[in-house]
């Protein structure tokens, strides 16, 4: 039986990884694999795919640091070193029936455990499935100057040359178009959503009612974020407004409105919550626009990225959220200029009723 395997870091990539699987013949065997200790919470969901092996694999879990490059490289030198150990220790990867590998980067996890599979397996197709941004920037496509150097000496140098396919939710809003990869469109599965959604519990009964809720990326001591917050405080009440933080992404604690922990991603919390009344913004994060990419939902208020920092301009995700913006319209995404078209958006908005629990009153159920 021909075997499938999927890496996954995030919440999202798993959700992304369970897409393409539910869309897939079932007489192949998927294993997906979760590499980051935040997806443990996420075991249970096993249960909806019999044809599925979920396995958290801890021996391959990485803690980064914020190092100079320099530094930063050793760093990666000697966690690539480790995992090439560690690696070999996986017997489900030293089956010579894996035909494909699903990976949603180049992190260094997924070029060491190819390098392995590759070795064991020639004809090994290697897949890049959706990741938010850097996906639709086509970063794993470019250049790193001195680590490919290091990846050269160390792992598989053509890693990139080497995908032959890119998974995504809207192929149009890629940056550019790579003759050289088939393109294929995610569709988003019920049974995945019921899955994601099984594993919520009361903590996002937070959201409901609010008028805003701010996705944080740890740039709250940004001006941007300070002057967004003040405006904020300007136009909502405290109680209209939440800050979601981020679930790998440390930050202030010292936010000025209600914060949620809840460590959800935002797509599954998105898909019972109806934010037609509502306003999403952050300062950079894709999960802004992801639920419309995911479901092609268009809320009845305007999806929104803070870009009013004169060196943000030309930045992979402004970039990204303008091809959004062109395409799905400014009804969906809309990018202030200044802090007056900030102030303005802001103000026409603030009458808006808040989030609400889709089947409050219905007897439908995720």
């Amino acid at each position: 039986m021909s075997v499938v395997v999927y890496i996954a870091h995030t919440p999202y990539q798993m959700l992304g990884a369970l897409n393409i699987i539910s869309n897939t013949p079932s007489n192949k065997r998927h294993i997906l694999m979760l590499v980051h200790a935040n997806l443990d919470k996420y075991l249970g969901i096993a249960n909806f795919f019999p044809n599925v092996e979920v396995v958290l694999e801890k021996r391959l879990f990485l803690h980064y640091k914020v190092l100079p490059s320099f530094l930063a490289h050793m760093d990666i030198m000697k966690k690539a070193i480790m995992l090439k150990s560690k690696v070999k220790e996986l017997t489900y990867l030293k089956n010579k029936d894996i035909s494909e590998l699903f990976v949603p980067s180049d992190d260094i996890v997924c070029r060491v455990v190819y390098n392995y599979v590759n070795k064991r397996s020639n004809n090994i197709v290697l897949s890049l499935y959706d990741d938010g941004v850097g996906t639709y920037d086509l970063h794993t496509f470019k250049k790193i100057g001195i680590g490919e150097l290091f990846y050269k000496c160390f792992l598989d140098s053509n890693y990139s040359s080497r995908i032959k396919n890119l998974y995504c939710y809207k192929t149009s809003l890629v940056s550019t178009n790579n003759l050289k990869l088939q393109y294929h469109v995610i569709i988003s599965s019920d049974v995945v959503k019921q899955a994601f959604c099984s594993c919520l519990n009361d903590d996002i009964s937070k959201y409901y009612e609010k008028k805003v809720i701010f996705l944080d990326q740890g740039f709250s001591n940004y001006e941007s974020v300070k002057t967004c917050f003040s405006l904020l405080d300007r136009y909502f009440e405290k109680q209209d407004v939440l800050i979601k933080t981020h679930p790998r992404v440390s930050a202030s604690t010292d936010f000025p409105f209600e914060t949620s922990n809840d460590g959800f991603p935002f797509e599954i919390i998105a898909a019972t919550i109806d934010l037609s009344q509502c306003l999403i913004i952050s300062y950079s994060s894709g999960g802004c626009i992801t639920p419309v990419l995911m479901y092609g939902e268009k809320g009845g208020v305007s999806l929104f990225l803070i870009t009013i920092d004169d060196n943000s301009d030309n930045g992979p995700a402004v970039q990204f959220f303008n091809r959004v913006r062109k395409e799905l319209g400014d009804d969906v995404v809309y990018m202030p200029k200044s802090v007056h078209d900030l102030e303005d958006f802001l103000n026409s908005h603030s009458y808006i009723t808040g989030a609400k629990n889709k089947y409050r009153n219905s007897s439908k159920e995720i």
